[in-house]
């Protein structure tokens, strides 16, 4: 197992580097890894470099994921074994239904599984409430895992992008519909928020494209899209994760809108240059920390039983035997059933970009200084 580093400095080429085989010695046979974490889209990118970490020491990765997503990983992500889980509304497809695939193909021992959700309801006693107030919830997956935390941005070994087939995208989306340079990509609706933007205060004659389900059923097909867009705005999700994680749009405009369902614990770290914007809750609605919750469920490290299962004034996500912690209610984000499924809930603040300027308004320290905080101003 590597020695936990969350301090090293990101070089360039820790986000540069290329896909590449694993140093296996000939004739050795490769041990078999079960990973815990069958959604969310965001997540699996976030863990798909731990993922590359273990395979490259030598291990065949078996990673139960959520059936809808299989569509995006399967090609793009070849070293992995994806099983695909099927959805259902007891929530069987966080925990029950992906021990049971990896026990289908031998995979049994607590030593060759990896449990990479920061928090399941039903095992509170996986989570390590000391470990987690450290730090924010993809640095815990890193650091359960024994993987350096800067690893998060070699997600380029990780992926066998399909050129050609971003490129027709590109053309069809783009190209065909007649749409210039400069242009904007932006995103309204992710797993589980949707959000209003005001796209007026654009530039005059920038064109705006929206990342929508509706075009193509792998994620990976919007890279080339993205990589030439000159202005991002996207809600905390995978674009945004894989934007940051690949180190690409470096020259583009990139703003960035937290859920409003989560603190700052539930916030991934970001390594580019991002301009934060604002968001409100929904009117009379508390949104609670993941670290409390975790240390309500579980108030001692070790203790007999996991800690206590003393309900929470939060509603549940779900009702299944296993759950993510969600602090508002059972939103569609609960049971997956394409990968970008999302209902409306929260507002995004106009206050950065106004009406009548020719560009974006950039928030102030303060202002960037308070959304990263996951403060109201």
């Amino acid at each position: 197992m590597q020695e936990i580093d969350l301090t090293s400095p990101i070089e360039a080429s820790d986000i540069e580097n290329p896909a590449v085989e694993a140093p296996v010695a000939e004739g050795k046979q490769r041990k078999p890894l079960g990973i815990i974490q069958s959604r969310g889209l965001g997540d699996i990118i976030i863990a798909l470099p731990i993922a590359r970490a273990h395979w490259e020491e030598g291990y065949d990765i078996y990673w139960p994921i959520c059936e809808p997503f299989i569509a995006s990983f399967k090609d793009v992500v070849p070293w992995v074994n994806w099983m695909p889980v099927p959805v259902d509304p007891q929530g069987l497809f966080f925990l029950d239904t992906p021990l049971k695939l990896l026990a289908e193909v031998g995979i049994t021992q607590e030593e060759n599984i990896l449990y990479l959700y920061q928090y399941l309801s039903s095992v509170p006693e996986r989570t390590d409430p000391d470990l987690f107030a450290m730090m924010k919830f993809d640095q815990y997956k890193y650091a359960v895992a024994g993987v350096p935390f800067k690893l998060k941005w070699q997600l380029s070994r990780s992926l066998e992008r399909d050129y050609d087939r971003e490129n027709a995208f590109y053309d069809r989306v783009i190209t065909d519909q007649g749409i210039k340079t400069p242009y904007c990509v932006y995103q309204v609706k992710s797993s589980d928020v949707t959000y209003e933007v005001d796209l007026s205060v654009l530039p005059e004659g920038m064109q705006a494209i929206e990342i929508t389900e509706d075009l193509t059923d792998c994620i990976f097909d919007w890279l080339t899209v993205i990589e030439n867009a000159d202005t991002i705005i996207m809600i905390d999700s995978v674009f945004a994760n894989l934007i940051d994680q690949l180190g690409i749009c470096q020259r583009a405009d990139k703003y960035f809108m937290r859920k409003w369902n989560r603190r700052v614990d539930g916030n991934p770290v970001l390594a580019s240059l991002w301009h934060y914007i604002p968001v409100t809750p929904p009117e009379g609605v508390q949104v609670q920390s993941l670290t409390d919750v975790v240390g309500a469920k579980n108030p001692a490290v070790g203790a007999s039983g996991g800690g206590s299962n003393t309900p929470l004034s939060a509603p549940k996500a779900n009702q299944g035997s296993s759950q993510t912690y969600s602090p508002f209610g059972a939103t569609a984000g609960g049971t997956p059933s394409n990968f970008m499924h999302a209902v409306k809930q929260g507002q995004a603040s106009t206050n950065v970009m106004r009406q009548g300027q020719t560009t974006p308004q950039k928030p102030n320290s303060a202002q960037q200084l308070l959304a990263g905080l996951g403060l109201r101003q």
